[in-house]
């Protein structure tokens, strides 16, 4: 009876280690999926400031 008790509390050890890493890789997926959504957005918001300075600086105004 003690030695299953011993196994089940191991089992339960090694699931939970496990879990945190599988919760520590999504996360890291997920950074990593953001960051690259980040870096589209601000390329595009990059690009959309370029054009409005090539519009203003033709109509001599300022955005």
């Amino acid at each position: 009876m003690l030695s299953n008790e011993l196994g089940y509390k191991k089992f339960n050890l090694l699931n939970q280690s496990t879990q945190s890493l599988e919760v520590s890789m999504k996360e890291a997926i997920n950074l990593n999926l953001n960051n690259k959504l980040f870096k589209q957005a601000s390329m595009f918001e990059n690009f959309q400031m370029i054009i409005v300075g090539v519009i203003s600086s033709q109509f001599g105004a300022f955005a």
